[in-house]
């Protein structure tokens, strides 16, 4: 095994002497003029090369061209990118299979938000994978409000043969009771 052995030492740096301490020299009061250097140069700022006054270095003035250029932003925004009309509003409950045999005249309330004695239109929703039809849906709706099955058929005697595809709606009409 190789023995290892240091590195010579650096040679010992020279002295040398000290500096000599100066002695604090009385300072003569003269006034010294700023030199304007500007003044004699063409200066390359933003107000000269545009023939603008300096005033436009003020805070306020800064502050409405800063505003001045926001607003026309957000005006060029608004005409470039402002979007169009609002989209149209989709009112009531859509995928719904209309029962031909409710007149139009008729304004027949939802079943559930009348009393139990007026006549009214229940919605119920095919959902299964599969076309049914709305006669399929008259044992629930008996089921649901309490009224006889005839009087039910009888009340739709069209719709009762209307297919309903799934997730759609069938509107069945609910007589009143007498």
């Amino acid at each position: 095994m190789p023995q290892f052995q240091a590195p010579p030492l650096p040679p010992k740096a020279p002295s040398v002497g000290t500096a000599p301490i100066m002695q604090s020299v009385p300072v003569v009061n003269r006034e010294e003029k700023p030199v304007n250097v500007v003044a004699n140069q063409k200066s390359d700022d933003f107000a000269t090369r545009f023939n603008l006054p300096q005033s436009i270095y003020q805070t306020k003035t800064v502050f409405i061209c800063l505003g001045a250029t926001v607003l026309f932003g957000l005006l060029l925004g608004i005409i470039l990118f402002g979007g169009n009309s609002a989209p149209p509003v989709v009112q009531g409950l859509q995928g719904v299979v209309a029962n031909p045999d409710i007149r139009a005249n008729e304004k027949l309330q939802r079943c559930g938000r009348v009393s139990e004695t007026t006549g009214c239109v229940l919605y119920i929703v095919n959902h299964t994978r599969n076309d049914k039809l709305a006669e399929d849906f008259i044992q629930e709706a008996v089921k649901l409000t309490g009224r006889q099955d005839f009087l039910i058929r009888i009340e739709n005697p069209n719709y009762v043969k209307t297919r309903i595809p799934p997730g759609h709606f069938a509107s069945i009409k609910i007589p009143r009771l007498r």
